[in-house]
C-alpha cells in the first residue's frame, strides 16, 4: 500500500508544493522457487532378475503399499535443508512442491508401480488393500557443505512387512550422494532430486521381488 503525502519545497524564495509517494508497508518479497521430485524412469530391467523371478513377476497380482516415511523433523518440511559445517539451515526463497513425507511417499510408490514387477505400487491409506507394505525412515535428505565442497545426500532404511501380519520380511539400507558443481540453489535441488530418485529406485528394485516370491497365506 502506498500513500501520497505533500511536502513543502522552497525554490528561489517561492513556496512550491511537491508531491511524493511513501510506502507505508514493506515491498512484498518475490515468491519462492518451487522444486519437484519425481520417481524418474523405471530402472528395473530383466537383466537384474533371475529367470525364476522374471517368470514369477510377469504374472504377479501383488500390491505393495508405501507408508509415509519417518525422519528428523527438520528434514520433513517443505524447506530445502542445507547443512554447512554441521549447522543446519534452510535455503531462502526455495521450497519443495509439497512436504517431504508426502513427496517421498509418492516418489517411492511411483517407483514401485513403474517398475512393472507387481500389479501396483500405491500410497498406504489410499483406500487400496495392499498385500505388503514398505515402511521406511529417512536419515538424510539435505544438501551438505563442508570445507567448500557441496554435495547432496539421501539416506534411508526401508523394511518390507506383511500388511496383514506385520511380519518383517526384508530390510535394505540405501544412500546416494551427488556432487554440486557450484553453490547454487537450483543445482543443489537438482542434485538432491537425482540422489533421491536413484535411492527410491533401489528400494523398489530390492524389495519388490521379495514381496512377489514370499508366499503369504490369506
Amino acid at each position: 500500500m502506498r500513500r501520497c503525502a505533500a511536502f513543502p519545497l522552497l525554490v528561489s524564495g517561492l513556496g512550491l508544493i511537491a508531491s511524493a509517494c511513501v510506502s507505508v508497508f514493506p515491498e512484498p518479497q518475490p515468491p519462492p522457487r518451487i522444486y519437484s521430485l519425481n520417481a524418474g524412469p523405471a530402472d528395473f530391467g530383466p537383466q537384474t532378475l533371475t529367470q525364476n523371478q522374471a517368470q514369477t513377476l510377469a504374472v504377479s497380482p501383488v500390491v505393495i503399499g508405501v507408508a509415509l516415511p519417518g525422519g528428523p523433523r527438520a528434514l520433513m518440511g517443505a524447506e530445502i535443508a542445507w547443512r554447512t559445517d554441521g549447522v543446519l539451515r534452510f535455503v531462502a526463497g526455495a521450497e519443495w512442491a509439497s512436504r517431504a513425507p508426502d513427496m517421498l511417499q509418492a516418489a517411492l510408490a511411483e517407483a514401485v508401480d513403474r517398475a512393472g514387477t507387481v500389479r501396483a505400487g500405491v500410497r498406504a491409506g489410499a483406500g487400496v488393500r495392499a498385500d505388503y507394505e514398505i515402511a521406511w525412515d529417512v536419515s538424510a535428505f539435505q544438501v551438505e557443505e563442508e570445507d567448500g565442497v557441496v554435495r547432496a545426500r539421501f539416506a534411508a532404511v526401508a523394511r518390507l512387512v506383511d500388511a496383514r501380519t506385520r511380519v518383517l520380511l526384508a530390510q535394505t539400507r540405501v544412500e546416494e550422494v551427488r556432487p554440486v558443481a557450484e553453490r547454487s540453489q537450483a543445482l543443489a535441488a537438482a542434485a538432491l532430486e537425482s540422489a533421491t530418485r536413484d535411492a527410491v529406485a533401489r528400494i523398489a528394485r530390492e524389495l519388490s521381488p521379495i514381496a512377489v516370491e514370499t508366499p503369504t497365506p490369506r
